[in-house]
């Protein structure tokens, strides 16, 4: 308190003493917003309306997520607001072949099968065949068939040209949560190119021309 003085170094302590927020996606084949509102707040939790995405979910006080019962029985996701925002324009408007690139844990691709309501095909792409499970368990847990699970590096893609209707790509994809610190999001209508991010150390090379038209490139913005 010495440093930052005590007012500061109060207010510091009881925000950090605050109950963390989990931002949830209902699964819309599965429940409705308000259904899955009433669920938190039978167990004591308190709950808003999100302000970036008005039927996300914001949590105070539900526990373990692992425990709790609407994500265990698959009527929501934990995600946060701007991740569903960027899965919600990347969906096409009618049942398509999406590519999500550096998918894993799979978020977006399941919250785009969702809204496509399992029909078409999300093909969700990573590098690592280790994190690939995690797309599965989800997959499984939400109910979803449509999603295609492949281990392929984004920069080498085992696809012929004009193989998706839509690409999203977040990169780099850390699932640590930065979007809500400085979200920046870019859409491209040229399918020859990519958007990356200044953290991703190129990793995401601009896309080969004919995958699709539009290209859907999102990209988060570390805090760090």
């Amino acid at each position: 308190s010495a440093q930052i003085g005590y007012e500061d170094a109060a207010a510091a302590l009881a925000a950090m003493n605050r109950a963390p927020v989990m931002t949830l996606r209902v699964n819309p084949r599965r429940a409705v917003p308000s259904a899955v509102q009433a669920e938190c707040e039978a167990v004591g939790a308190h709950v808003e309306r999100g302000t970036l995405v008005d039927d996300a979910l914001l949590v105070r006080g539900s526990g373990d997520p692992a425990l709790f019962a609407p994500i265990a029985a698959g009527r929501a996701t934990p995600q946060d607001q701007a991740s569903q925002a960027v899965a919600r324009r990347a969906t096409p408007a009618r049942p398509a072949r999406v590519l999500d690139v550096a998918s894993a844990p799979g978020g977006k691709a399941t919250a785009i099968a969702e809204r496509m309501e399992a029909r078409g095909t999300v093909v969700a792409a990573d590098v690592t065949p280790g994190r690939l499970r995690r797309v599965r368990e989800a997959m499984v847990r939400l109910g979803l068939r449509s999603v295609v699970p492949v281990a392929a590096d984004g920069r080498v893609l085992p696809f012929a040209d004009a193989t998706f209707d839509a690409v999203l790509l977040d990169a780099p994809a850390a699932g640590r949560g930065c979007g809500a610190a400085g979200p920046t999001r870019a859409t491209a209508s040229n399918p020859t190119t990519s958007t990356t991010s200044p953290r991703s150390n190129g990793c995401c090379s601009p896309m080969r021309r004919g995958w699709c038209d539009p290209v859907v490139a999102s990209c988060t913005r570390s805090a760090h």
